[in-house]
Parts: C-alpha cells; structure tokens; sequence
C-alpha cells in the first residue's frame, strides 16, 4: 500500500517519548491512530505551503542508485541470448560520463514472452518501498512499441517470483530513452533480489541497458514532517484534557506558530515550491 503522509508515526513516538498514559488515552493503539491522523494532516499543511503534492508529484524528489550498470546482467540460460559489457563509448549516452552499459544480443529464434535476462540487486539496494518511479536507461535497435518489453520486479534471485510487471514505453531504433515507471512508494516492494527483462515482442537484434535508479522523498521531508507533528504532540500533552486536537478547530495563527513553525518552514523552502503558472505549447493553431 502507498504511503499516504511524510515521515512514521513510529518515528514520532520515538523522537517524542510520548505514552499513550501521558494523552489521557486508554491505549498504545489509540495513541498511534491518532499520531496517524495528524501526520496526515501534517502532510496536508506542507503540502498546500509547497503547492504540490510531494508523494503523487513525479518530477520531485532525490534520485538514488540501483544499480549503476557496469555489471554484466544474468542470461537466465536462454539460447539465442548473449549479455556483453559494452565499453564503446560511442554506444553510451550522450554527454554522460560512463565506465560501461550492458549490452544484450538477441537471436532471431528467440521467441516471444520469455524473459531474456535479470540483474541480482546487492542487498543495500534492494529496497524499492520508498520509491516513487523507477528509472531505466536503455536503448533498442529497432522501433518498439508499448509493451513489446516489460520490466519485472521479483523478490527472488533470476526473477524466479515476479511480483511487478510494467511496460517499456515506445522507443526509437538506436536512441538512448530514460524510461520512467511509476511505483508509487509500495510497502510491498521492500526486498526486491532482481530486475528482468521479458521480450514480448521484437526489439532488434541488440539491446542496450544502462544504470537504475530509483526517486525517493527527501529524508529532509520526512524529518519536517516528523517535527511537525511532534509539535501537535506537544499541543496535545498541553491540553491533556482534551487531547484530539484536529487542525480545523485551530485558529490560523496557532497552526502556523505551533505547527508549522517559522523555521520548518524556512527549510521547506529549500525544497522549491511548484510554480502557479506554466507556458504551454498549442500545436495546429
């Protein structure tokens, strides 16, 4: 399931040392829904400052390596296929400074809907949960339509468990083409051992593949957010008395000063607002 707000409510229990006892409430459980609920509306806050949603909005956030691409791919013992390191450097994309790519030839006996290669992910980067798209440099020779190569995600080694399937977009013969697939931070996508390739249909006789990267929310986010909602914490041991406090029953001022304080929102303004307007181009006018 796709997170829904920034930051845990595990974190905030942690960085506070609140007990559910110290909120007037009955229980760990109780204390922790209600720790939820703020965070959702702390995301609210921070988004409506930075006009965007941070989690849905495809162009934000930090990217971090997968897989840098320098590593041969597995050939998963399918004949008519061969994985080579390419180190022309006339076959890497442009303008980007590389080692290598890997390279896959594919015979003409090949048949359709087969996977032809998988790449195993080192431990420290198995993890895809936080991940909003996965990105893939690759480039074919031939034209490819939609889906006539998908990307697997498998949670065992060599692709043996496919839990993710998603098609490549179309490219151009002979063109370098990032391609981007939306994941959405899944918790189900905390352990993926291998990537893969299935053919579908005809690609060319060559494939090229370079580095893997994912695109996560800023750790700086989620550090906000966290303090955010530690400061509703805080209003709420104040008020033990009464101690759900929701945002819609606080007056502006209280909500700007005591949650969204003055320096968190200086260092949200590190992380660029989303512009009000854009230019468009209208093409047949």
């Amino acid at each position: 399931m796709a997170n829904q707000y920034y930051s845990t409510v595990s974190d905030v229990i942690k960085y506070t040392g609140i007990k559910y006892d110290n909120l007037g409430l009955s229980s760990e459980g109780e204390m922790e829904t209600m720790i939820e609920g703020w965070l959702k509306q702390v995301t609210s806050l921070i988004n409506r400052d930075r006009g965007r949603d941070l989690l849905t909005d495809l162009n934000f956030g930090e990217k971090k390596m997968v897989d840098q691409g320098v590593e041969k791919w597995d050939e998963l013992i399918v004949e008519g296929i061969t994985v080579k390191i390419e180190t022309d450097k006339y076959e890497f994309p442009k303008y980007e400074d590389r080692m290598a790519v890997n390279l896959l030839e594919i015979s003409s006996t090949v048949g359709n809907n087969v996977i032809i290669a998988s790449k195993l992910i080192e431990e420290d980067y198995r993890d895809l949960s936080d991940a909003k798209v996965l990105m893939i440099k690759v480039k074919p020779y031939a034209d490819c339509d939609k889906g006539d190569i998908q990307l697997l995600l498998s949670n065992e080694v060599a692709c043996g468990n496919v839990i993710k399937t998603m098609d490549f977009p179309e490219m151009n013969d002979d063109e370098w083409k990032l391609c981007k697939f939306y994941l959405g931070t899944n918790s189900e996508l905390n352990e993926i051992k291998s990537i893969g390739l299935k053919l579908v249909d005809e690609v060319g006789g060559y494939f090229w593949i370079a580095d893997i990267q994912k695109l996560v929310l800023p750790e700086g986010i989620h550090n906000i957010a966290m303090r955010a909602c530690s400061n509703m914490v805080k209003l709420a041991y104040a008020n033990r008395e009464s101690p759900v406090i929701r945002i819609e029953e606080l007056d502006a001022k209280l909500v700007e000063d005591k949650i969204l304080t003055t320096p968190l929102k200086a260092e949200l303004r590190l992380y660029y607002r989303k512009p009000e307007f854009a230019f468009n181009r209208a093409e047949g006018i």
